[in-house]
């Protein structure tokens, strides 16, 4: 009798989430949300600058090929590699100091740069460049060109995954996360050293 009343609430449970799973939302649409861009590869991050341009991350774990950070043009409605097609253009062979390796996220710092955070590994789950892959990677967006580069290569493992990056401006530190060993890495923006890794292997 007890197995046949866990059955049962199994299988209510079950049709349960099935039900949810199947609900449509017919309510009205909130006016203050527009589609803003479509694409046809999945898109992992956007930054946007106040005079309006607009900068997207292609998430290319799928191993499709194309630039992975571009600015998007609204006129033609597609994007172009920024800051140049041979920092987009790394293959095996090429300095991955001076080029992204894998870019998992981006931000427009407070000192007006578009910072990138390069994973440093070529493929998902392929061990870590080092010590020139994992980087910041700062681009001026006035004169589009790489200004700033920091070498992470002392603070990250073969297993690290450079994650994202948050900067507090009045302490002139930059805080990355690594989700492949797990740590917060801390990086002082003005000597850029950052303490040798402490997180898990």
């Amino acid at each position: 009798m007890k197995s046949n009343s866990i059955r049962a609430s199994f299988l209510a449970l079950a049709l349960a989430a099935r039900e949810c799973s199947t609900q449509t939302f017919y309510g009205p649409e909130d006016p203050r949300l527009v589609t803003a861009i479509t694409t046809q590869v999945p898109i992992n991050g956007v930054a946007n600058t106040p005079d309006g341009r607009l900068f997207v991350l292609y998430a290319r774990v799928d191993g499709s090929k194309g630039p992975q950070v571009a600015e998007w043009d609204f006129s033609t409605s597609t994007g172009t590699a920024y800051p140049n097609e041979e920092w987009n253009n790394y293959t095996t062979g090429k300095d991955p100091a001076t080029h992204l390796v894998r870019t998992n996220s981006m931000r427009i710092g407070p000192d007006g740069l578009l910072w990138f955070v390069d994973v440093g590994s070529p493929a998902f789950g392929a061990p870590v460049i080092l010590p020139e892959g994992p980087k910041l990677v700062g681009v001026n967006l006035t004169t589009n060109e790489v200004q700033t580069i920091f070498n992470m290569g002392n603070a990250t493992l073969y297993n690290s995954l450079l994650d994202d990056v948050r900067f507090n401006p009045l302490a002139g530190k930059a805080y990355l996360t690594d989700a492949g060993a797990p740590a917060i890495i801390l990086l002082d923006m003005a000597t850029g050293e950052s303490p040798e890794f402490q997180g898990s292997t």
